[in-house]
């Protein structure tokens, strides 16, 4: 078991990692808020254990650095979080990203007519809270009779432009969730793709793209097993967009 410390206002060569954590990932990735030279940030912290580093350095590569190489290859894309920079140490990986507001799924919940009484964690609730005193009370996600608002169709386009920039460059991102969709701005909503630990650079080639059918069809069947509602409600939420661009 891996025990990870706890650091306060712990400084990097170029970046400063605070102890406001804002999310958890897998294999005990934390997200600090933080700075990297004059700008805030938030900061990724991958755990490097000294076997996953040495069976990482077998395949030529390091905690984070197929992560961090797609951010190069993406960066000054629209509608794709930035990342400023790597630091690496002996214990811990650090990715230096752009700061958001919130995550798509952040935003969902906040503005779900039973909030703050729904079923977000309790652990996670005065987070929310702090979510929704910035946006304030005016931001809708939905009109009557649950057909998208503006905002949402907007927020469908930027996302639908991450994409399309990425696969334009032979990216696939693979693991595209409400969580892993950022929103910026606090008035004029923008939303951004993230996380792209599981991203892959495909070079064009035969293996490359039946590699790539297959991971289609695979989620092409994790699609078919969705509940009818959803499957209809995201035809409705993308013809919509559709018809309004």
């Amino acid at each position: 078991m891996i025990i990870l410390p706890k650091f306060y206002n712990y400084c990097t060569r170029e970046g400063n990692v605070l102890d406001k954590e804002i999310a958890r990932g897998s294999n005990g990735t934390i997200i600090f808020e933080g700075s990297y030279g004059a700008r805030k940030v938030a900061v990724k912290r991958l755990v490097r254990t000294e076997a996953l580093v040495e069976r990482l350095i077998q395949a030529d590569f390091d905690v984070g650095s197929e992560e961090y190489n797609v951010h190069v290859e993406a960066d000054g894309f629209n509608n794709i979080v930035r990342c400023y920079g790597r630091e690496c140490e002996k214990s811990f990986v650090y990715l230096f990203l752009e700061l958001c507001t919130c995550s798509l799924d952040d935003l969902i919940r906040v503005c779900s007519p039973s909030f703050p009484q729904n079923d977000c964690p309790e652990s996670g609730k005065g987070r929310l809270m702090s979510v929704k005193c910035i946006l304030g009370d005016d931001v809708t996600l939905w009109k009557e009779k649950g057909y998208p608002s503006p905002l949402l169709l907007k927020l469908m386009r930027d996302v639908v432009c991450g994409l399309m920039n990425l696969h334009e460059n032979k990216i696939v991102h693979l693991n595209l969730t409400t969580r892993n969709i950022l929103i910026t701005g606090t008035t004029a909503l923008c939303a951004k793709l993230s996380d792209m630990a599981r991203s892959k650079k495909f070079r064009g080639d035969n293996s490359s793209t039946s590699h790539l059918l297959r991971l289609m069809r695979n989620y092409y069947n994790h699609y078919q097993e969705l509940p009818r509602e959803i499957q209809v409600c995201n035809i409705k939420l993308v013809s919509e967009c559709i018809k309004r661009d």
